[in-house]
């Protein structure tokens, strides 16, 4: 059978079967599909693929889903506050009221979140785009997959618009992208304490309407829940819930400051929690225990947070914190074991964005979103714990492929669908430009 792509493999991590490992199979990629996991010798009689990949060396597994990023924002902070000692995260939405963000610097600095998400094995991300139609078009010209999610705030001074137009432009978006296998659209509501019951029941009809995905941040503060209390007699959750905005597609950024009532509202709604760490760790908020959550079977993702000049896209630096952090919260080593924290990067993240039958997993019929790390052959604790040796030792690995869809995002460690050095030199530019800039 003449197929596109044959993928031989050292080690695969498939995340189901659960806590399996294959050895030295072969991937069979025809039509942007997985359509075989066997032995090689088998594989090898079976197909005759356009194109070979020998992965000897390599471990193969879902290709990372980064489940919240503020993707240009986050290169915006890094552009402006590079001469800064600090990573002043809290004054750019400040900054940039004052400065024009032209299409030209949004597009550029979304492009050098992609280029360094692909090179850290993210192929799937979602973000909060301030322009989010210009975000859209450049996931889907990088052949990366993304959900972006359009912002509906009152109180920033960055989006000058009505509460209804800048629905009518989300809505829009939406409608551009419904048929996309690539992108989809999810709305993102601000500071939620800020809109009153009548404007989330509004959003609700939306999402229950055309099925709209919500990404909200929500109980990351206690400060935040005594506003809601004050203002509304409610935490924020149960007003979620009251007005119609707790679904199967609700993504709730952080969740740090749960108790039983919250947690008992998740699990009625199959709601989902995006745990971002390292941010939360950069912006002084506090932990929930994971291995309380999972537990409860409440779905937790992972995501890199919010915007600081201190944040990477790095995902893999993301799970290693996220699982020593566990063992501390959690009292217990293996509350998050390294097969649990790949799961929670993967088809965890999948699930939270609704796309859990088409990714996140390495199985016949599957989208073929993967990737593939190589494995130092001298690391003799990875070699033989290859889960525990990625994700305790990311640093000591390279990933060097990538695939969305079949197609090559990145060969050999380069990047395929961008041009590298061209955007090293867009970033120094802006840097330049920046340099005057008020903070």
């Amino acid at each position: 059978m003449f197929i596109d792509t044959l993928l031989n493999c050292r080690w695969v991590i498939p995340i189901i079967p659960q806590n399996c490992v294959f050895e030295r199979v072969s991937i069979a990629i025809h039509k942007k599909r997985i359509i075989a996991i066997c032995e090689q010798s088998e594989a090898s009689q079976r197909f005759e693929p356009s194109v070979t990949y020998a992965l000897d060396r390599h471990l193969v597994l879902p290709g990372l889903i980064n489940s919240h990023t503020y993707a240009s924002l986050n290169v915006l902070a890094k552009i402006i506050f590079e001469q800064s000692n600090q990573s002043w995260f809290h004054k750019l939405p400040q900054v940039l009221t004052n400065y024009s963000s032209s299409p030209d610097l949004i597009s550029d600095a979304t492009q050098i979140a992609v280029a360094e998400m692909i090179k850290t094995g993210t192929t799937c991300f979602a973000d909060v785009a301030l322009f989010s139609n210009i975000a859209a078009n450049v996931a889907r010209e990088c052949g990366i997959r993304s959900q972006i999610s359009f912002p509906l705030t009152e109180t920033s001074k960055l989006i000058n618009k009505s509460w209804e137009a800048q629905i009518n432009v989300g809505l829009r978006l939406f409608d551009d992208y419904k048929n996309s296998e690539q992108i989809r659209v999810a709305c993102a509501p601000q500071s939620i304490s800020s809109l009153d019951n009548n404007k989330l029941t509004d959003l609700a009809t939306y999402v229950h309407e055309i099925e709209l995905p919500l990404q909200i941040c929500a109980q990351n503060w206690l400060e935040e829940i005594s506003v809601s209390l004050k203002k509304f007699k409610a935490r924020p959750l149960e007003r979620l819930a009251a007005c119609g905005l707790l679904t199967p597609q609700s993504q709730l950024i952080h969740m740090t400051q749960l108790k039983q009532s919250d947690l008992l509202l998740l699990q009625e709604f199959n709601s989902h929690i995006i745990y971002c760490p390292r941010f939360n760790l950069i912006s002084a908020s506090e932990f929930y225990p994971v291995g309380k959550l999972k537990k409860m079977d409440i779905n937790v993702a992972l995501g890199s947070g919010g915007f600081s000049r201190d944040l990477s896209f790095d995902l893999l630096n993301d799970l290693q914190f996220a699982s020593f952090l566990s063992r501390a919260l959690d009292q217990d080593d293996m509350a998050l074991s390294p097969l649990e924290s790949l799961r929670m990067a993967t088809l965890d993240g999948a699930t939270a964005l609704g796309w859990q039958e088409e990714i996140g997993t390495l199985e016949v019929n599957k989208l073929a979103d993967l990737i593939a790390i190589e494995i130092k052959y001298s690391d003799e604790q990875t070699i033989n714990n290859i889960a525990a040796g990625v994700v305790y030792k990311s640093y000591n690995h390279k990933i060097t492929h990538s695939f969305v869809g079949g197609l090559p995002l990145m060969i050999n460690g380069n990047l395929e669908t961008l041009n590298e050095e061209l955007l090293h030199r867009k970033r120094r530019d802006w840097v330049a430009k920046m340099v005057h800039v008020d903070y």
